[in-house]
């Protein structure tokens, strides 16, 4: 029989969708129908517990190792790059670096591509750039069956009239480095920000494209000035505007309208940002398969079902010490 404390929980990770991000599997054999397939690398059987009573599973978020991992941060990598690029800073040139060597070891080629951008600084003081690292699939009639690694390079600040100037750079600087051909460089301009990012989303998301397991390293790298915002900012607005077409997606399902729907989607999106999280280990009844114990990584006992203690009154004032902006105290104000 379940405790009182596990009887409001319901995992939710067996037979739902998984919006936006599903991948469907193959039909079973033996009943012919279709299974939906997630992060094939969760943490055991660590769930993550909501103060709505929500009790999930964790995703591994290796995206070195597993397949839907990596298909989600390609996805949250293709709308950061979309959000970037409407707020007035589109890339306007881009470069695709290739190389005959077969090595999957990003320290052969971090140099040369070290100094490929000093270079390109130096004749461009306005220039930056953001690096995507892809493999090639080793099918072409050439390949002779070996996968070699290319990137697609983002630029900044280098007007699109400079691309004879910066296709001759690229082909002295990166071939002098590299085993690489002069002709197989390739410089283009960025006519329709959107639809090169859709493209780089779409070869981003090809397994055929990805490097192969266990490859460590990150695949996209990035200037310090690229983004016109802090990093982790564009990184949670496009969070924030994937949970927003989720919500759309599931509500077009249903019929409704998109002014409706958006509304909706908004209200639904804000209250899921106030749900507080906790990891916990389930224990399992063998026998009836029913969870009759849910206990915190941290210890003690469960608290993201408590309600929080309120504060006498809600203003703050927090105020610097020294001169490090690290060093901060709050009091509340009236306590």
């Amino acid at each position: 029989m379940k405790s009182s404390a596990a009887s409001s929980f319901a995992d939710v990770s067996d037979g739902v969708p998984l919006d936006l991000h599903s991948v469907v599997s193959p039909p079973a054999p033996e009943t012919g129908r279709r299974t939906w397939r997630s992060c094939n690398g969760s943490r055991g059987a660590m769930r993550l517990l909501g103060s709505n009573g929500r009790l999930v599973p964790m995703r591994c978020k290796g995206v070195n190792k597993c397949d839907y991992c990596a298909m989600l941060l390609a996805v949250e990598w293709s709308e950061m790059l979309a959000l970037d690029a409407m707020e007035g800073s589109a890339p306007q040139v881009w470069i695709v670096l290739t190389t005959r060597s077969t090595s999957t070891c990003q320290a052969d080629f971090y140099r040369a591509r070290e100094h490929l951008m000093r270079a390109i600084k130096r004749r461009w003081q306005d220039a930056e750039y953001l690096c995507i690292m892809e493999m090639t699939s080793g099918y072409g009639e050439r390949s002779g069956g070996l996968r070699r690694p290319h990137w697609n390079v983002l630029l900044k600040g280098v007007p699109p009239e400079a691309q004879a100037a910066l296709e001759k750079l690229v082909r002295r600087v990166w071939c002098s480095r590299v085993d690489a051909e002069p002709q197989a460089q390739f410089v283009g301009a960025v006519s329709e920000a959107g639809g090169l990012m859709r493209y780089l989303a779409l070869h981003f998301l090809k397994e055929s494209q990805r490097p192969p397991h266990g490859w460590k390293g990150s695949r996209v790298t990035a200037s310090r000035g690229y983004f016109t915002r802090e990093r982790w900012q564009v990184r949670r607005d496009a969070q924030r505007a994937l949970r927003v077409k989720r919500e759309l997606h599931r509500l077009a399902e249903q019929g409704l309208e998109p002014v409706e729907a958006l509304a909706i989607a908004e209200t639904q999106v804000f209250t899921n940002e106030q749900v507080r999280w906790e990891v916990v280990l389930p224990t399992v009844n063998e026998e009836t398969g029913e969870i009759v114990r849910l206990r915190p990584m941290r210890g003690g006992d469960i608290s993201v079902l408590r309600p929080l203690k309120r504060m006498p009154f809600a203003a703050w004032s927090v105020e610097a010490q020294g001169r490090s902006s690290r060093q901060w105290t709050a009091t509340v104000e009236g306590a």
